[in-house]
C-alpha cells in the first residue's frame, strides 16, 4: 500500500489558520502520512522571533525579493 502524503501551504499570517495548519499537519503525522508545510509570504512573520503584532511585521522587508 502507498504511503499516504499531504502537503499544507500556509500563505495567511493570522494565528488561527496557522494553528489549523499545524493541527492537521500532526494529526496527519500521527496516522503514518508523510507531511510537508510549506510556509509562505506573510505568514513567515508567525515564526519570526522577536517582537509580535504589527511591529514584527514592519521589521520584516522583503523588499528586493518582491520586485
Amino acid at each position: 500500500m502507498e504511503k499516504r502524503k499531504l502537503t499544507i501551504l500556509q500563505a495567511d499570517n493570522t494565528m488561527d489558520k496557522f494553528y489549523h495548519a499545524l493541527v492537521m499537519a500532526t494529526e496527519a503525522r500521527t496516522l503514518g502520512w508523510d507531511v510537508n508545510v510549506f510556509v509562505t509570504s506573510q505568514a513567515v512573520v508567525l515564526l519570526a522571533k522577536g517582537e509580535k503584532g504589527s511591529k514584527a511585521r514592519s521589521k520584516l522587508s522583503i523588499g528586493r525579493l518582491a520586485r
